[in-house]
């Protein structure tokens, strides 16, 4: 049986949607996560074997706590490879850009991949059921490099934004990512990591201190956790317009994951 036929069954019995049915729902979306790691695409792209092996399709989890579309930007480039995606958001049901990636997704494909999935799902929390996600290869935190509603004059504020809830976001998965594929997986990048070089000004300690202990809390988780590959990247990217457009900077950051090895991990890529 060719895989064309085999991939017009799975489209019978339901298999291209996440909830087994040939019409997908989006209320309530997110609350079933499928297995869909193994499943065959007759358009599956050739790639590096150190990329895709043997039509297994890699899943990635991008936590989207920033403001600027940035995360949004990440869940359409996996599409277009041909990953499967968990889209973790605040609000799954009431996210609408988010809605609007995953119908279009479901209609149209994405580059010419259809058969792999996104499943928008809640931000994981301590207590979450991990095992709901199952393996994961690649973990993006996206967050605004300065904190919105950031409270000036509150340094313990702060420092809960930048470091204590992403760092709990990656602890909760940790044992998914190391359940992920040895081969181009267990990596994790942090999005969006302040330049204490241009701060909003000298007079906010507090963000420096915040941004200094940003860095030095994931180079130590880094050392902790030597089965996973961390890399925090600070993009050319201003709420205003930079360097970068989000879609450029998002597709430089993913060029750099893609090579990213145990000799990196812990370190601070400027783009």
């Amino acid at each position: 049986m060719s895989l064309t036929t085999l991939c017009e069954r799975n489209i019978r019995r339901g298999m291209n949607t996440s909830q087994g049915g040939p019409v997908l729902d989006y209320e309530g979306f997110g609350s079933c996560l499928s297995p869909t790691r193994r499943l065959p695409d007759h358009c599956l792209a050739e790639d590096h074997d150190a990329v895709r092996v043997a039509g297994v399709r890699r899943t990635v989890m991008v936590v989207m706590r920033d403001s600027h579309g940035v995360g949004y930007e990440w869940c359409r480039r996996f599409l277009a490879r041909g990953d499967n995606v968990i889209a973790a958001v605040a609000d799954p049901i009431g996210d609408e850009a988010l809605k609007e990636i995953v119908l279009s997704h479901r209609e149209n494909g994405s580059s010419g991949f259809k058969y792999n999935t996104i499943e928008p799902c809640p931000i994981p929390s301590e207590g979450a059921t991990a095992n709901s996600y199952g393996p994961i290869d690649f973990l993006i935190l996206t967050s605004n490099r300065i904190p919105k509603n950031m409270a000036p004059d509150d340094l313990f504020a702060t420092i809960e934004e930048m470091v204590y809830i992403p760092m709990r976001i990656a602890a909760t998965v940790h044992q998914n990512l190391v359940d992920g594929s040895q081969i181009n997986g267990r990596r994790v990048m942090v999005y969006s990591i302040p330049e204490l070089a241009h701060t909003i000004g000298t007079d906010d300690q507090n963000l420096r201190l915040a941004a200094t202990t940003q860095k030095m809390s994931w180079e130590m988780h880094a050392l902790s956790h030597p089965e996973l590959s961390f890399v925090m990247l600070q993009p050319s990217l201003e709420p205003e317009g930079g360097k970068l457009s989000v879609p450029k900077s998002v597709e430089a950051a993913l060029t750099m994951l893609d090579r990213v090895g145990p000799e990196m991990s812990g370190r601070v890529i400027a783009l």
